[in-house]
């Protein structure tokens, strides 16, 4: 669906917490296992991504 509004070269990449969400890299985006709030977490992965010219957030479940 995003490659409709985004396009074919978009970069596609989630982040979720279970680790079942791997089974939707099978449709070209790639999946970070992770909990949202864990900043650490979010400092390698702007090592390894780089900048990012969108983020979109489905809002944390925790007031953390």
């Amino acid at each position: 669906m995003w490659w409709e509004f985004l396009g074919p070269q978009a970069r596609i990449i989630g982040v979720d917490m279970n680790p079942n969400a791997k089974k939707w890299e099978n449709g070209g985006g790639e999946i970070f296992i992770a909990n949202q709030a864990d900043e650490p977490f979010w400092q390698e992965f702007k090592n390894q991504i780089g900048r990012a010219d969108m983020i979109l957030g489905d809002g944390g479940h925790t007031f953390e």
